[in-house]
């Protein structure tokens, strides 16, 4: 018995000395396949110290970028893989790419795009127009700069990959640009440059009609922007009849406990999420005086305060801030501006994905003397980063609805549209629009009454 695994120990030994990286890379792959990731790094690691060709380095990278998520693991083995010559891939320069763009490192990561649409249009075997690889390429250069918020930039990438392949109907690239022409869009919005709104959110309708899932997801909230575009453009300088106040509190700090005093968030708002706050900020602003015609509109302040968020509540398997205990805490602060201001937005971190809300409630201070309605939001700051405007817009309605006695909530959900049968259109956005264009507007004609009711200052006043 002894003998037998005597024998077996030297053939796996030989085997080991003798197998090529192409053996090592096929365990890996084996491997990696099943989840066992402790062994397939052993062999990607194996493959790639086993051979000059830097394919196996690349691959070792993927396995960094795809299956562990480490970046920095994966940016130093696509370093490797490239030095030892594999250059002519084009995912070999996206996933590095992106890998640093992940990492936060927009040079480096510009840097990636860049280098492969050079590597790759130079040594291209087809017509550049059919260079998937290519393609590819511009999708993920236009996304990155995206992701770091330089529209205008991106926009350029977009041009540029549109100039080549421009009859494209394919779905990444398209998907890439389209979502950047959207934000861009939407900065000339917030800036008052209304004509270059228009004419953004007009090509990224036209560029999304060429492929029938884009169309389906987005052509209806472009057109739908196109209409509040147009109508502000219209207006042009406005004398509003109400001017609603709100102060957007970011709180930098999550470093909070749950009921139990049990430590469950410890995060930080980022620079590019605070910036993402005042462009939502801004979309909010244009898109009430777009839809009340210039009646209303809101004069808004962001304050990055100096205190820490230091208690949650659960709210189904998410967390909420505890408001009670947080204005508890910080008494006078919020009694120094409640007089003066309609509604308070709380825009937190939680890391990860998490619930936002919106509407009113009523406001205790205790050693003021002071308990009052307001509007309230709060949102957290990663979700800013995804869809801050509409999502800012969209809590922000809650608090409208309040306001204006709009129920259901979530009219525009399938199962709520019985409610409101003369609003014909297709999205939240669409929905919030009309609100502001028919609905409030007869809502308080038969009243009475006009737009100076979107308050809560004069209608709840401190005493």
């Amino acid at each position: 018995m002894k003998k037998k695994i005597f024998v077996v120990l030297i053939f796996l030994l030989n085997w080991a000395i003798f197998a090529d990286s192409k053996e090592f890379l096929s365990l890996a792959d084996g491997y990696n396949k099943s989840k066992d990731f402790e062994n397939a790094l052993k062999y990607y690691l194996l493959a790639a110290d086993s051979s000059d060709d830097g394919f196996y380095s690349a691959r070792l990278g993927q396995f960094y970028y795809f299956s562990l998520k480490d970046y920095q693991k994966a940016v130093e083995a696509f370093a490797v893989g490239y030095e030892k010559g594999f250059r002519r891939r084009g995912w070999l320069y996206v996933q590095c790419g992106n890998s640093y763009k992940f990492l936060g490192n927009r040079d480096k990561a510009l840097y990636w795009f860049e280098l492969g649409i050079a590597n790759i249009s130079e040594t291209s075997r087809t017509e550049l127009s059919q260079n998937r690889e290519l393609l590819s390429l511009y999708a993920n250069y236009c996304g990155a700069l995206t992701y770091f918020r330089d529209f205008l930039a991106a926009d350029e990438v977009g041009k540029a990959g549109l100039a080549i392949f421009s009859e494209t109907d394919d779905y990444g690239f398209l998907n890439s640009y389209v979502r950047n022409l959207h934000w861009l869009s939407m900065e000339f919005f917030t800036g008052e440059k209304w004509g270059l709104a228009v004419e953004t959110i007009k090509m990224a309708m036209e560029l999304s009609v060429r492929n029938p899932d884009l169309k389906k997801r987005f052509y209806s909230e472009y057109e739908l922007l196109s209409r509040v575009y147009i109508n502000r453009a219209r207006l042009g300088e406005i004398t509003p009849i109400q001017r609603y106040r709100m102060d957007i509190l970011i709180i930098s700090e999550t470093d909070a406990v749950d009921e139990a005093g049990k430590k469950v968030i410890s995060s930080k708002v980022l620079d590019v999420e605070k910036e993402m706050t005042a462009l939502s900020a801004g979309f909010v602003k244009r898109f009430i005086e777009s839809g009340t015609n210039g009646q209303v509109t809101i004069d808004y302040k962001i304050e990055e305060v100096d205190f820490v968020l230091k208690k949650v509540a659960p709210s189904g398997k998410y967390w909420i801030p505890d408001l009670d205990f947080l204005l508890a805490e910080n008494q006078a602060f919020f009694a120094s501006s409640i007089a003066s201001v309609d509604s308070y937005v709380l825009i937190w971190s939680a890391k990860e994905f998490n619930q936002a809300n919106g509407g009113q409630r009523r406001f205790i201070l205790p050693e003021s003397g002071i308990s009052v309605i307001r509007g309230y939001a709060h949102v957290t700051s990663e979700r800013m980063n995804i869809n801050g405007p509409d999502l800012l817009l969209h809590e922000f309605f809650h608090t409208v609805e309040k306001i204006f006695s709009i129920s259901p909530l979530h009219g525009y959900y399938e199962e709520n549209r019985s409610a409101f049968p003369d609003w014909k259109g297709l999205n939240g956005n669409d929905y919030y629009f009309w609100h502001f264009q028919e609905s409030i507007p007869a809502y308080l004609k038969k009243k009475g009454r006009d737009y100076r009711d979107f308050n809560f200052i004069s209608r709840y006043p401190v005493n």
